[in-house]
């Protein structure tokens, strides 16, 4: 690489540095911007007993589809209407009482204007999301969210940049205040993320993945050591669990306890010497009817982790079966 590639190189990742610093301090300059205005959008979205829009055009139109769909996936059910299509028929889709979020950094957009005046006529309340609070889009709205974009950061100061990356942070708080406003837990979040490794986090309970009780080892407490480590050999599981005559877990012997049982100097006369002498008891369990995402932090989040855990029944010692951390690592679950 010649000398004046080099340097063209250098320049471009300076630029490059000073472009993320540049939009990073305009996304922490938004949060001295979270006011009246704030809460009063925030009032208008919680109180509306329609649907919530979002619209804008060109850059803009692709931040609102996102911000839409995030809303949609956390609880405020959102859709995107394009501004322009919204003047051939879309608009129909906007009913009284619903809310538009009108996106625009200039505010002067006429094709976003348009249908604006038209929704206000129709008794749908208007957030606009603009850097220009004089602005046309902003005399009409019902609150104005002013993120506060004097420049943009792109090296030409012409494409959108800060603009889109302020808008698309707004648009997250929002979204995020919403989900405390309006209470939503982690498992309604779920039901709108079911696929993929997320769903199985949120949705997947501990009997879905777990070995049933007649994959296992199971022994009673008078059962010997060296009973114990054949039927650990027979169902390989990484442990055997210890049951009464009810089928009730009393303990459970791991593969490494047998490890630490091999390294005892009087290992012959261990060897035939009840389980019951050895095992852990009362050992950490899970209910089969709680999220496996539960069963995996019984097992991590500890001083010692462990790699099993058996499973009981709800409200019950009855054991029903063992899950395994390797099961749950593959299932993408951590």
């Amino acid at each position: 690489m010649v000398g004046s590639d080099q340097k063209v190189l250098a320049d471009a990742t300076s630029e490059a540095r000073r472009l993320l610093k540049d939009e990073a301090a305009a996304v922490l300059n938004l949060a001295d911007r979270i006011g009246d205005d704030f809460v009063m959008a925030l009032e208008i979205l919680m109180n509306t007993r329609g649907m919530v829009f979002i619209s804008g055009l060109g850059k803009s139109g692709l931040i609102g589809r996102k911000i839409a769909a995030t809303f949609s996936s956390t609880g405020t059910p959102a859709y995107f209407v394009h501004p322009v299509e919204s003047l051939h028929g879309d608009i129909g889709l906007i009913s009284p009482g619903d809310v538009l979020i009108a996106i625009s950094h200039s505010g002067s957009n006429e094709e976003l204007l348009r249908p604006a005046r038209i929704l206000v006529q129709r008794d749908v309340k208007i957030i606009a999301m603009t850097s220009s609070p004089n602005s046309p889009l902003a005399k009409i709205a019902d609150v104005t969210l002013d993120l506060g974009v004097k420049k943009e950061a792109c090296p030409l100061g012409l494409a959108p940049t800060t603009s889109t990356t302020a808008t698309l942070a707004m648009g997250d708080a929002l979204a995020a205040s919403l989900i405390v406003a309006k209470g939503i837990k982690r498992e309604d979040f779920a039901m709108s993320h079911p696929a993929g490794a997320l769903g199985r986090r949120l949705l997947m309970k501990v009997r879905e993945v777990m070995h049933p009780r007649d994959a296992i080892g199971l022994v009673s407490p008078e059962t010997t050591i060296r009973q114990t480590v054949a039927e650990m050999t027979k169902m390989p599981l990484g442990a055997v669990c210890v049951v009464d005559e009810a089928g009730d877990l009393l303990g459970i012997v791991t593969d490494g306890d047998v490890r630490r049982i091999l390294l005892k100097s009087h290992l012959d006369e261990l060897i035939d010497e009840p389980v019951a002498s050895v095992m852990t008891r009362s050992p950490v369990r899970v209910r089969e009817n709680e999220l496996a995402s539960h069963a995996l932090a019984l097992m991590e989040d500890r001083p010692s982790q462990i790699s099993v855990l058996p499973v009981v029944e709800p409200g019950s010692d009855k054991l029903v079966g063992l899950v395994r951390l390797h099961d749950l690592i593959q299932l993408g679950m951590k």
